[in-house]
């Protein structure tokens, strides 16, 4: 944040004296004021203390992976630090559960807070909850499209290792936040090696927004969707491929995105 300094002298009987002071004197419309001084970085560990409940003890939980995208307010130029993480939490039985965590962290002109307190997150079942096995290598990448008019921040939540009797195994999430955090929309796709036969199914996913027909409010969002099989042949180092592409579009409804259509655009090749 770039700070203008200017400094007030008192000129008295022909003999100009400093004033001294310990902290930089501006004036607003003839009013002196104390100027802010810039907020101090936050350290990633301030910042996961910040944003995570903490448990009995007093102590943050583990973290299986996590991710900050650091930004500025277009209103002051004050920090805000978009934070998304994945960990885990004791659950009944003796189990645990796996946790997607998204909040914002911003200055307040006196310390950093986060957008909500003492939130949990939102707990990840079934296919999700690979991403919590052990010996998986997780990852995870945030992005902004820096719109000012409608920002949209892209989190993308890669995994891979293996998972018994179904070799080995990607998966990818991607979902869309708004500065508030709330969730936009979410799609889940994986590459999964099938131990028992060798066969291979990858799916590959790219989104876009279109603009809003019919006098929608919002841009209809468009996932372009390109399915593809590998099928081992006896005797042959070539295996089969089967190719298909799909058009999913998805329309803006109540707080998020939900799927309208799914066409096909392209059956597999033979």
């Amino acid at each position: 944040m770039t700070m203008r300094r200017s400094y007030l002298t008192v000129t008295l009987v022909g003999l100009v004296v400093a004033v001294a002071a310990t902290a930089t004197v501006t004036r607003d419309w003839g009013r002196p004021m104390i100027a802010q001084q810039p907020p101090p970085a936050l350290a990633s560990e301030d910042l996961l203390r910040l944003v995570l409940p903490l448990d009995a003890a007093g102590r943050r939980p583990g973290v299986i992976a996590w991710a900050r995208l650091d930004d500025a307010s277009a209103r002051d130029g004050s920090p805000l630090i978009f934070v998304t993480l994945l960990y885990e939490t004791p659950a009944p039985f003796g189990g645990t559960d796996l946790r997607r965590l998204v909040n914002r962290v911003g200055w307040n002109g006196r310390q950093y807070v986060a957008l909500r307190e003492d939130e949990p997150g939102e707990v990840w079942e079934g296919d999700l909850a690979a991403l919590a096995l052990r010996g998986w290598s997780v990852e995870i990448e945030v992005a902004s499209n820096q719109s000012e008019g409608n920002p949209i921040y892209t989190v993308v939540y890669k995994g891979n290792g293996s998972q018994s009797g179904a070799g080995a195994h990607l998966l990818s999430v991607t979902e869309l936040f708004r500065p508030s955090t709330d969730l936009l929309w979410r799609r889940v796709t994986d590459a999964r090696l099938l131990a028992a036969d060798g066969v291979t199914h990858s799916e590959r996913v790219r989104w876009r927004f279109e603009p809003p027909r019919d006098g929608a409010a919002m841009p209809r969002l468009i996932a372009d969707i390109e399915e593809t099989t590998e099928v081992p042949q006896p005797g042959s180092s070539t295996p089969l491929l089967g190719l298909r592409l799909f058009i999913e579009t998805y329309l803006f409804e109540a707080e998020g995105y939900r799927l309208d259509t799914r066409v096909i655009a392209m059956f597999p090749q033979r």
